[in-house]
């Protein structure tokens, strides 16, 4: 699997488990991904992400503001985040992903978060 993002290849997903419209699995970024301005926004996305939630770790009495994530909402709003399957190349759309250290990564479903409204009936 892959994890894309506006079908910029941000890298390779192993171990990926789907759970309560949730994707989880390990990500290996892809070596040129510092090459564009889009990519090089989406490293240090994923070098605060890991960062944030290592301090939320370590310190869970008195948390980090999640008001530090506001720095990234173009990333964290956005809906052209998407994983590909390696067999048959069908996208799922999905939220922005959170990255913890060590590669590990998770992200829910575009539809689990943004269900389609239900008709009004009069």
């Amino acid at each position: 699997m892959k994890l894309l993002f506006r079908n910029q290849l941000i890298g390779a997903i192993s171990d990926s488990v789907f759970s309560d419209n949730t994707w989880h699995g390990l990500l290996t970024t892809t070596d040129d991904l510092a090459t564009t301005p889009i990519g090089r926004r989406i490293i240090d996305y994923i070098r605060f992400s890991e960062n944030w939630l290592e301090r939320l770790h370590n310190n869970q009495n008195s948390p980090p503001p999640r008001s530090e994530f506001d720095q990234f909402t173009d990333l964290l709003e956005s809906d052209q985040w998407a994983i590909e399957s390696n067999t048959d190349g069908k996208q799922h759309r999905v939220e922005c992903p959170i990255f913890f250290a060590g590669g590990d990564f998770s992200c829910r479903t575009w539809e689990a978060s943004h269900p389609t409204p239900l008709p009004v009936h009069k």
